[in-house]
């Protein structure tokens, strides 16, 4: 029986304790060993006893989560933001010119992610992709066969 961490918010606005325990059942009922892992003010925590993560939660959640992955297993995550701004996704984008401008200033570089991020906000993008998905379709291509050589 495979072992499974089951991720959650407890103080999310949407949290709701029926939602948790007919996923935790559900996936009982498939086979799994199920721990609940609830996170805290620190972030996301795990077992170190699972061969399986799921989590249930929103973007903070899962944040929290990818980087208690790293944490464990001694590895840095490189974070990609690929901005859906330019009409699939209701939300601000990323001011691309003011990014291009940073140089490496992280002050410019938040106030060019204003209303995505924040200072404050504990996950640091590796690369932002302003160009949407198409720029990171491009990007995941040359990468791959950049590697395959």
């Amino acid at each position: 029986m495979p072992a499974l961490d089951l991720v959650y918010n407890p103080v999310s606005g949407s949290f709701s304790d029926d939602h948790l325990e007919a996923l935790r059942d559900a996936l009982i009922e498939a086979g799994f060993r199920v721990t609940p892992m609830p996170t805290t003010a620190a972030g996301a925590r795990l077992s170190g006893q699972a061969d399986l993560v799921c989590v249930h939660g929103g973007d903070g959640t899962l944040r929290d989560t990818v980087q208690a992955l790293g944490e464990r297993f001694g590895t840095d995550n490189a974070v990609v933001y690929v901005d859906s701004s330019a009409g699939e996704v209701r939300r601000p984008g990323v001011d691309a010119a003011g990014l291009q401008q940073a140089h490496g200033d992280r002050a410019v570089a938040v106030a060019a992610m204003r209303g995505i991020s924040d200072p404050e906000d504990p996950l640091r993008p590796n690369l932002i992709l302003p160009g949407g998905h198409t720029q990171y379709i491009d990007w995941f291509c040359a990468l791959a066969a950049q590697r395959s050589r």
